[in-house]
C-alpha cells in the first residue's frame, strides 16, 4: 500500500523527523514555496479527486 502525507506549516517536517518511527518511513522530502491564492484551489483539485468539485471560495477562505 502506497501512502501519501503532506504537512503543512512551519516546523512540520521538524516534527516528523524527531519521531524515528516516521523519518524511517519517509523515502523523499519535497519543499514547494507558498501557492498563490488563485493557485490553491486549482492544485488541490488536481492533487486528489475529493477536491475536484468543492467551491473554489471556500478552500480559498479555508487557506486563509
Amino acid at each position: 500500500m502506497l501512502c501519501c502525507a503532506v504537512l503543512c506549516g512551519a516546523g512540520s517536517e521538524r516534527a516528523l523527523a524527531r519521531a524515528a518511527a516516521m523519518r524511517s518511513r519517509v523515502l523523499t522530502w519535497h519543499q514547494v514555496s507558498r501557492l498563490d491564492t488563485q493557485d490553491v484551489p486549482r492544485t488541490l483539485g488536481l492533487f486528489h479527486p475529493v477536491w475536484e468539485d468543492v467551491d473554489p471560495a471556500g478552500l480559498v477562505r479555508a487557506d486563509e
